[in-house]
Parts: C-alpha cells; sequence; structure tokens
C-alpha cells in the first residue's frame, strides 16, 4: 500500500488516506498512532467525513506550539486547541500525551485510576474523553 500512495501527502498521511477511501462519506471512526497522525490528515478526512482520532507527535507540521511545557505541568492537567474543527489536547499523565481528533470534544473529562510513582496504591486523575475513546 505504502509505494502507491498519493505522493504530495507523507507515506503515512497517504497510507490512511488510501486505507480509509472505501469508507469515505460513511461517517466510519479510525484510529491511529503518531506515525500516521498530522493536522493535514485530520482536514482531509474530516472533509470526506471519517471520524478520526490518534496520538500524534509535536513535532509534525501544523501543530499548535503554546502548549505549557512538560515540567511546568502536573498529572492530571490538561490542555487543548481547536481549529477548524480539529482538536489538538494535550494531558499529563506519567509522561505528555498529544492527540488530535475531529469529532471528539477537547472538554469533556473522565476520571481514572493510575498508580502513584513508585508506589502500589491508586489515585484518581482527570483524563481527557479523547484519551478514553483512543485506548478503547
Amino acid at each position: 500500500v505504502g509505494k502507491q500512495t498519493n505522493s504530495e501527502k507523507g507515506l503515512g498521511e497517504g497510507v490512511v488516506l488510501q486505507l480509509c477511501e472505501p469508507i469515505f462519506d460513511i461517517g466510519v471512526s479510525v484510529f491511529f498512532d503518531n506515525f500516521f497522525n498530522s493536522p493535514t490528515l485530520q482536514v482531509d478526512l474530516l472533509e470526506r467525513n471519517v471520524l478520526a482520532c490518534g496520538t500524534v507527535r509535536a513535532t509534525r507540521k501544523g501543530m499548535p506550539n503554546n502548549f505549557p511545557e512538560d515540567k511546568k505541568m502536573k498529572r492530571g492537567d490538561i490542555d487543548y486547541f481547536s481549529a477548524d474543527g480539529i482538536s489538538c489536547v494535550k494531558w499529563m499523565d506519567n509522561r505528555s500525551v498529544l492527540l488530535l481528533t475531529n469529532y471528539i470534544s477537547p472538554t469533556e473529562k473522565v476520571e481514572v485510576e493510575r498508580r502513584k510513582s513508585s508506589a502500589a496504591e491508586k489515585m484518581k486523575t482527570n483524563c481527557p474523553l479523547i484519551v478514553q475513546h483512543y485506548n478503547k
């Protein structure tokens, strides 16, 4: 699939678009990891009525650069940026997690249990709904 993708897109984006072609305009949800995801892919899929969600690399072209630094965030902190129907969410767990979506609200959150570092006991912390959808 990779060798036959559209050359104007990156390899990851081209693969996703090619594989999603049969589900364009159906309104199906797709999930993928940070190798494939980018803001431009999210826009392309939204225009074709494909609901998308996935982790993303902070260095991808078009990513917002106004998120707080990791060292200034504590576990459970959530920040987000939305534009043109695409939302980028940064969540601090043991380390920061960045996700992009074109259909899940960045403001909705759930409470999850996480282990305290270097301890067996668990603590409750805030988690964006987008993370729960992605993990499911």
